[in-house]
């Protein structure tokens, strides 16, 4: 299972600076897969699809996504699917992977 390893999913850079200070300070969020698991359906699914439109174009910004990865965070994002959509959209995702 994808809780079995801690996989980077998002980084944040950004800048801080104290009030009435010239300098400002680096600083650096990183998202991982086991803060992933404490979010709603909605992100999951959302994360995956990003994650399968980076691979499929092979983004220089996939990181580590991979078809199995979005194809896992969708699965987690099923939650609410009144229509369907969802579930078709994973199933378009497994025809992809035969093509491979």
């Amino acid at each position: 299972a994808m809780e079995s390893r801690i996989l980077p999913i998002a980084r944040f850079d950004f800048r801080y600076k104290k009030a009435l200070n010239e300098e400002s300070i680096p600083m650096q969020l990183e998202i991982n897969n086991v803060m992933a698991g404490k979010t709603s359906g909605d992100f999951m699914f959302q994360a995956g699809v990003a994650a399968f439109g980076m691979t499929a174009r092979n983004s220089p910004y996939k990181g580590a996504s991979s078809i199995s990865m979005a194809k896992e965070l969708i699965s987690n994002g099923l939650s609410y699917d009144p229509h369907g959509y969802r579930a078709s959209f994973l199933a378009l995702i497994d025809k992809v992977r035969i093509l491979e």
